[in-house]
């Protein structure tokens, strides 16, 4: 992921996993870059109920460089480096889970364009 030439604004789109168990939303940031949708790690981590740092594992050793990166974005706090993974990187990480928030997580990515 090359670094924008515009500033990249994040939306917050929100994830229901409707499942018994699992009662709440899941705030994911997103932000559009070269017609491309890109997540934020660290919420797509959450939404799929993984521990901190699984989901950069798996990155790291499962995706080619291309399908994740960083991107330095203006946030609440101030500038801040944040890690994203493309939405079709991330489907292509997620295929292989078992457990139902998961499942859950990867249907509610194909309803996103």
């Amino acid at each position: 992921m090359r670094k924008p030439n515009h500033d990249p604004t994040l939306t917050v789109l929100n994830f229901n996993p409707q499942i018994k168990g699992v009662g709440r939303y899941f705030p994911v940031r997103v932000m559009r870059w070269e017609g491309s949708l890109w997540l934020l790690s660290k919420d797509a981590e959450a939404a799929l109920g993984w521990s901190y740092g699984t989901l950069t594992a798996h990155l790291s050793t499962r995706l080619p460089g291309d399908a994740w990166g960083y991107a330095n974005v203006l946030t609440e706090r101030g500038r801040e480096l944040l890690r994203f993974v493309s939405l079709a990187g991330l489907k292509a990480t997620v295929t292989r889970t078992r457990d139902r928030q998961s499942w859950a997580f990867r249907r509610w990515l194909h309803t996103l364009a």
